[in-house]
């Protein structure tokens, strides 16, 4: 029950604030911003795993949209590996592009895709 009350209170939270809005966020440190539209941004990618494993349990596993798998590796990388954070010995350079791989590449388990 705290989890769905919380899940709403930030779904409604976001979009009133706007996403230029400052935040707090755990990525103090990297290139990312500290906004709500990083916020929002970030939790796509902190469901979109769970939304999969939850689909392929049951065999009904389902393509993430292109544009999402791509931004999904170039927020993880900006968020959660370019940081300053204590144990980092330095941030990846700031031009960093993401990997791109062949279309599905990174979305089928082995045995479920082309």
């Amino acid at each position: 029950m705290w989890w769905s009350a919380s899940t709403r209170q930030l779904r409604d939270a976001l979009p009133e604030a706007g996403p230029d809005r400052g935040c707090w966020t755990w990525w103090a440190g990297s290139q990312s911003p500290q906004t709500c539209g990083a916020v929002a941004r970030h939790q796509l990618y902190e469901t979109a795993p769970h939304t999969y494993d939850a689909r392929i349990a049951p065999g009904a596993p389902g393509p993430l949209p292109d544009g999402v798998a791509l931004d999904g590796v170039d927020e993880s990388l900006s968020a959660c590996c370019a940081t300053t954070a204590p144990g980092r010995t330095s941030p990846p350079p700031s031009s960093a592009t993401p990997p791109r791989a062949a279309p599905g590449a990174w979305r089928s388990p082995p045995g479920h895709g082309p």
